[in-house]
Formats: C-alpha cells, sequence, structure tokens
C-alpha cells in the first residue's frame, strides 16, 4: 500500500509529460514518457491488489505496451501493425467482459440499451471506411474486425452498467467509451482527414483510459 501513490503520481505524469510532447513536437520527450505509463500503471495495480495476480491482465498490458511501442518507431503503413497488437488486447479485455455479464441477470431493457451502442459502433465503423481513399482500401477488413470487436466490448460494457450500475460496470464502461472515442479519432484524423494537431487529444484518451481499465482489474472478483 506504501506504494500505491507514488506508482499513480508516476503513471499520471508520465501521461501528462507525454501529452505535452505531442504539443510541443518533443520526439525525445515523447520517447522517454510514454514508455512509462504501462509499467507505471502496472505498477499501482500490483500495489492495491489484494487477489491473485491473473496473469492475463499481464498479457493485456504486454500487448498494450507493444502497440504503444509501434507508434513510437513510426514504421512505414505502421497503421496493420498497430492494430495487430491493440485487436489482440482488446479480445483479451472483450473475455473479460463477457465473464462478468454472465454473472448478471438478464434484462430486456439492457439488451435494448446494449444492441443500440453496438449498432451504433458497428455503423461508424461502415460510415468511416467508405471515406477510405484507395491507399487504405487494405485496411477496410481489418477495420471492421476492430471495429466489431470494439462494438461488442461498448455494447456489453452498457448492458452491464445498465443492468449492475456498480464501480466495476462505471470502470468498464469508461474503458469502453475511451477506446471507441480515441479509435474514431484515429481513423477521421490519421487516415481520413489527416489532421496532427489532434494528435494530443488522441494520445490522452489512449493513455489515460489505461487508468479506467486497471480500476476495471481492480474491481473484478477473479
Amino acid at each position: 500500500m506504501k506504494t500505491e501513490k507514488p506508482a499513480i503520481i508516476l503513471y499520471f505524469t508520465a501521461c501528462v509529460l507525454a501529452v505535452i510532447a505531442t504539443v510541443i513536437h518533443s520526439e525525445n520527450l515523447l520517447i522517454f514518457s510514454k514508455p512509462i505509463v504501462i509499467p507505471a500503471i502496472l505498477f499501482y495495480y500490483l500495489s492495491v491488489k489484494t487477489t491473485k495476480f491473473n496473469m492475463w491482465y499481464g498479457v493485456f498490458l504486454l500487448l498494450t505496451f507493444i502497440g504503444d511501442t509501434i507508434v513510437l518507431l513510426e514504421l512505414e503503413n505502421e497503421t496493420i501493425y498497430i492494430m495487430v497488437p491493440y485487436i489482440l488486447s482488446y479480445g483479451i479485455l472483450l473475455r473479460f467482459i463477457i465473464s462478468d455479464i454472465k454473472a448478471l441477470r438478464f434484462s430486456r431493457s439492457g439488451l435494448a440499451v446494449g444492441l443500440f451502442v453496438f449498432g451504433l459502433i458497428v455503423g461508424a465503423a461502415f460510415t468511416l471506411i467508405s471515406f477510405f481513399d484507395e491507399k487504405h482500401r487494405i485496411l477496410e477488413i481489418p477495420v471492421i474486425i476492430y471495429g466489431f470487436i470494439l462494438a461488442l466490448q461498448a455494447g456489453l460494457s452498457a448492458y452491464h452498467i445498465h443492468v449492475s450500475n456498480s464501480n466495476m460496470s462505471f470502470y468498464m464502461a469508461m474503458t469502453a467509451l475511451f477506446n471507441c472515442v480515441s479509435d474514431i479519432f484515429y481513423v477521421v484524423f490519421f487516415l481520413i482527414a489527416p489532421s496532427p494537431e489532434f494528435l494530443p487529444i488522441d494520445i490522452a484518451l489512449q493513455i489515460f483510459s489505461y487508468y479506467f481499465v486497471i480500476k476495471y482489474f481492480i474491481y473484478r472478483k477473479n
């Protein structure tokens, strides 16, 4: 418990520095600060957890760290390489959400809410790819797969918070919200209409979402 405060301070400090680095276009500061984010939030989780460490939480964070690292490398046609670890991490997160959904009672109104949110995200994915130029046509199928997984995550999270309205469901829903907005920002402002000035917002949404996902892990029972 004594390490909890330093860990969360380190995490938020690294997040703020990473956002500042993108605003002032400091590659050195970004390379220094962003790789600290995932280890810091893992350090925070380990300092507050009261149950046995779930190996899959570690795998999730490792995949996310790999995705963040690929972004820093600025590879040619990097989007497809970035998507692979993030799709895998979203799949792991989806597995947790499905497991938590099974413990809930069935709710027709919750189902309606979940289906509505699912439909919104799937509709957004198909709408966005309709704006792809020839250069990005190769990404259509990966983006649809990515969007479908994200839509399931968001729809199930909406169902969970509608039915249970617990601390766990709140952090689950916030994780899904940040993921959705961040990924839509990326597609719109980096693939469809490149606008570097929106990079700090996308970076902020991405790295601050890790706080919510870790809080979700903390409140989970297994």
